[in-house]
This record gives C-alpha cells, structure tokens and sequence, in this order.
C-alpha cells in the first residue's frame, strides 16, 4: 500500500493468509491507486483473488469483465472502459509529461440521423457495426478503440503527436469513406474528425474538450474532414454558438420555508437523488445533481446530465417578512458540461424543478 501510494501505480504481489478455518491460503493481493475525475490521487484499494479457484470460474469471470468493458452492439470498447484507460495514460503522461504525450481523436458520423430516419434504424446499426470493425482493424495493438455513445467514438492513442494523431484520422477517414452496405449498396458515409494532444498543464478534461471542440469545429467547416486544436489555440467562447442565457433555467416554488424547515426538506432532497452540495449560507445553497465524467458532453442518461441548481429563500428568512409563511423559494438551474441542445437542456431542468416542488411546495 504504500508503494502504491508513493508511485500511484497499482502492484500485485503472491501472499499466504490464514482463512476462517485456519488453514493457510494462496491469494493475489492487488493494490490499486483510486483518483478522482480531475485525475487527483485519493486512496488506494486492495483486491484479494483467491488463487486456486477452478478454471471455470476464472472462464466464466473473464467473460463477464469483458461483457462490461465492451459496448453491446459493436463489441468495441464501451465508455466506461475509455474512462478506465483514459485514467491510466494520464497516469503516464502526468509522471513524465515528456515521454508518456498521448492523443484523443474524437470522431462523428455525419448526418447519421438521416441515415436512421431514411433507411431504419436496422441499416443505421450496421452502419455503426462496420465502422467500428474499421477502426479497430486499422488501429494500432497500442490504441484503444471506444464508442463514447449514439454515432460518436473515440480512439487513444499513446505516445503519438498532434500532427501525427491527425494524419492516423486522415486515413480512418479516407477508408470509412470507402464502405459499402449489403442492406443498402447506395449508401456511403462521410466521418469528422477532432484531435488533440496532451500538453504540459492540462487535465485530462482539458484534452478531451479540446478534441470535441476540433470535432465541433470540423463539423462547422463543412463536415468531412479532419481539425486540430492546441491548448493556446481553445477560445473559452468556441465550445457553442449559442447565446448562454438559453443555458439557464429560472423559476419559483411556493414554499412553506421556516429555517428549520427549509433545511430539514432540502436534506431530504440531497440524499433522496444522491446530489452534491456545493456550499451552503443562511438562505442560499447550490447543489449538484448528476454525475460529472471525463467528457464534456452531456450523455442519453439522466445520471450522465448534470446540473447546478441554485436555491435562494433569503426572503424566507428575513425578520421583516416573519409573518409570511408561504413564500418563493428561487430556483436557478444550470447545466455542468455541455448539454446536446437548448431543448434536451430545459426539458431535463424543467424535470427536475418537477421533482424538487415535492420536496419544497407547502
């Protein structure tokens, strides 16, 4: 363990322990480092494995570690299973930011809802089938091959430059655009592409925005074609043409709110949807409702969706209004990373404004 700590690299060794009957027994002890999304050192676990266990469990194990890291329809590496080793080449790259660079490329299937709504969702599935088998027979042993979600997938790709990075995309691109469909011989598709590459001071959050941001970018440009982004070329502006009013959500609750009240009823709230409390004064708290990933973009899930929610009663608890005892509870909510679209926005905000007026209508 305090190996671990010290190189925050994980470390199996062989040990013998006594079990509950007494007998000694052969275990492999596997230390791992635990880290937060920003990539900080937390803690370490430790596994112990049985050693002697018959080869049919160790089978029927190894068959269900895979079934989770691997997405069900390409049999590709599935999100979860990029986090995983996202987390690990950032390890790397963190420990030597000189030898250990890595690249994202962040690629998206254009118009892929047409390609749904025109020949089904059937033709649309081995669309995402082959384009997978593609990439992962072109890429390297070294790069992992993911799909990050709908039509979108992500390729990792240790110890490989920018322009280097750019020039693998260029030639997955190019071949993409060579498949052809049994169901639909006239079908063809076109791919854009985004890459970045690790640089000195970034988080792994900083990397991939910058590959979704080139993504974005090359899909402003016209599609089909491939984009790069530096860390001194990211315009905090870049990441939408959207006005940012259109990203918040405003509204009131009446409320029953006496002090006590209002913070035994936003307790229930916090714990009931496992949220997160930012920070708390008399009057006013801000939480957090979601869980926030590596990625930027907002995911299909609700969990993946996450949101700031403001929460103002300051007039709930001003001596001059005391004897008012329904007032409005303010409720700001914005969102924690980059939602699809105004609408998946509001419509997951007016949701939860929908679940919290349980908690706090009188």
């Amino acid at each position: 363990m305090e190996q671990v700590c010290k190189t925050k690299m994980p470390l199996t060794i062989n040990v013998n322990m006594p079990n509950g009957s007494g007998k000694w027994i052969d275990v492999a002890l596997q230390t791992l480092p635990l880290v937060d999304f920003k990539c900080k050192f937390q803690g370490v676990a430790e596994l112990y494995k049985l050693k002697n266990r018959n080869q049919q469990r160790n089978a029927q194990y190894r068959e269900l570690e895979l079934q989770a890291s691997r997405d069900a329809l390409t049999g590709i590496a599935n999100r979860g299973e990029l986090e995983n080793q996202l987390t690990t080449v950032m390890e790397r790259f963190e420990r030597d930011n000189q030898n250990n660079i890595f690249s994202a490329i962040y690629l998206d299937i254009d118009h892929f809802k047409n390609i749904n709504d025109t020949y089904g969702h059937a033709v649309g599935d081995e669309v995402l089938v082959k384009l997978a088998r593609l990439l992962q027979r072109e890429a390297y042993s070294s790069e992992l091959v993911a799909r990050y979600g709908g039509e979108e997938f992500v390729i990792i790709c240790p110890d490989l430059k920018l322009m280097q990075a750019a020039g693998r995309a260029e030639r997955f691109r190019l071949e993409i655009a060579k498949l052809t469909f049994e169901s639909e011989p006239n079908l063809s598709i076109t791919t854009s592409f985004g890459v970045a590459e690790s640089e000195t001071g970034d988080c792994l959050e900083d990397i991939l925005k910058r590959s979704d941001q080139a993504l974005y970018q090359s899909k402003e440009e016209g599609r089909n074609r491939t984009s790069v982004l530096r860390r001194q070329e990211m315009s905090d502006q870049a990441v939408q043409n959207i006005a940012e009013e259109d990203f918040t959500f405003s509204a009131e609750i009446n409320a029953m709110l006496q002090k006590e009240i209002l913070v035994m009823k936003l307790k229930g709230y916090v714990h009931d949807q496992k949220a997160k409390l930012i920070s708390i004064e008399e009057g006013y708290a801000v939480i957090q409702v979601g869980q926030k990933s590596f990625f930027s973009k907002w995911g299909k899930k609700e969990q993946r969706q996450p949101i700031r929610i403001e929460l103002d009663a300051s007039d709930a608890i001003n001596p001059a209004n005391s004897n008012v005892k329904n007032k409005k509870l303010k409720v700001k909510i914005s969102p924690v990373g980059q939602p699809g679209s105004v609408e998946i926005f509001q419509y997951r905000a007016r949701k939860a404004l929908h679940e919290m007026s349980f908690y706090f209508l009188c």
